[in-house]
């Protein structure tokens, strides 16, 4: 059976047995894959760090009847700092249970990988606010999962946009004054503008953003409207999130 070397990012983990554990990952060359990793339990396996949440390693794995199975690794970062700082934690889990869920098991995509082990870097060093590095993640990957909105023109008429007061909920964009009806939703220009901004910029460049609070916002609740539409759910660490922050 063919043996895949590559590197991957660990969303989730089920145990399994006694010492055993289900691994759901994210791999640069396989996309996500689910790992049946014996023993991986045990703290003196040569598997247990690498299979840990959030572990990202690179590793040598070969396909079984059901799952992928997880012959050796090495370590590359284990993030601990994200594990250390509570909101970290819940951004990070937040990144991995909504890859989760937007990813197609076995779905080669390189560029979700990189947002993936990008944004936990980011979120390691504190560089960018972690509500601005969230909306920003939400946005890359609605993207590289095939939910592209469209903010240079209207999605009715097509016609280019020079200011904007309406997002357009059904068809996920920018929609002119004449074009605004029932299935369009108020938006200030400042929220308009930095959402073109998330939307057209890498990463690295998303810290130069300054977001008021009322822009938050309103990014904020017109992505989780698309995240329902387009994938059926939203994750459940959002409500964890919340629910955290208020106590």
């Amino acid at each position: 059976m063919p043996v895949v070397k590559t590197r991957a990012i660990v969303l989730k983990t089920q145990d399994i047995k006694e010492n055993d554990k289900l691994v759901w990952a994210y791999t640069e060359d396989l996309g996500k894959i689910t790992l049946y990793v014996k023993g991986a339990k045990k703290s003196k396996s040569k598997l247990f760090t690498i299979t840990n949440s959030f572990s990202y390693s690179e590793i040598v794995i070969y396909k079984g009847k059901s799952f992928y199975h997880l012959n050796e690794g090495a370590l590359i970062d284990s993030f601990n700092e994200v594990m250390d700082d509570l909101d970290s934690l819940l951004t990070a889990s937040y990144f991995c249970e909504l890859t989760d869920i937007a990813a197609v098991e076995e779905e080669k995509n390189e560029n979700i990988f990189k947002l993936i082990v990008a944004s936990f870097y980011l979120l390691k060093t504190g560089s960018i606010d972690q509500n601005l590095l969230t909306r920003a993640f939400e946005l890359k990957l609605l993207n590289l999962t095939g939910y592209n909105l469209s903010l240079d023109r209207c999605t009715i008429c097509n016609e280019k946009l020079a200011s904007v007061n309406y997002f357009d909920v059904e068809n996920f964009g920018g929609i002119c004054n004449n074009c605004a009806g029932k299935n369009s939703i108020k938006i200030s220009p400042s929220a308009y503008n930095s959402l073109k901004f998330i939307n057209n910029s890498s990463m690295d460049k998303i810290g130069r953003l300054k977001l008021n609070e009322e822009s938050r916002e309103e990014i904020k609740k017109i992505n989780t409207y698309i995240i329902m539409e387009s994938y059926g759910k939203v994750p459940n660490s959002l409500g964890m999130f919340k629910k955290l922050k208020e106590e």
